[in-house]
């Protein structure tokens, strides 16, 4: 299975999941969009997008695929997928993982953000 994401205008608007008969073995990305853009005419533009793939690692060692797995209204930059809404104020953007960080370390655990303290609140 291979997940792509509909894009019009540098925003996704929804991801699709394609079998792996369509794809072939090895895997052919091209043969999922020209599936899809036939399945549905007249859609945007299809990139895959790889759901192990999260702060351009990919979560089994494996090559990471463009930043980030796809959501409905991350943005595409034409090389990868970001979420471009900062979830805190307090957070920043980092170029290099194509994410948002908090200005402290998450602890291991359960912990949620408290913005008012600027820090993790363990549960």
């Amino acid at each position: 299975m291979a997940h792509y994401a509909e894009v019009h205008d540098g925003v996704v608007q929804r991801v699709l999941v394609v079998d792996n008969a369509v794809l072939g073995d090895p895997e052919d990305e091209q043969a999922g969009i020209d599936f899809l853009e036939e399945l549905l005419p007249g859609s945007g533009t299809w990139v895959q997008t790889s759901y192990n793939t999260h702060a351009n690692v990919h979560r089994d060692g494996g090559r990471p695929l463009r930043y980030n797995f796809a959501g409905v209204g991350s943005h595409w930059d034409g090389v990868g997928f970001y979420d471009p809404v900062q979830p805190f104020p307090s957070w920043d953007f980092d170029a290099a993982t194509k994410t948002w960080q908090a200005p402290v370390a998450k602890p291991d655990g359960e912990a949620v953000w408290d913005e008012a303290s600027t820090s993790w609140v363990e549960r």
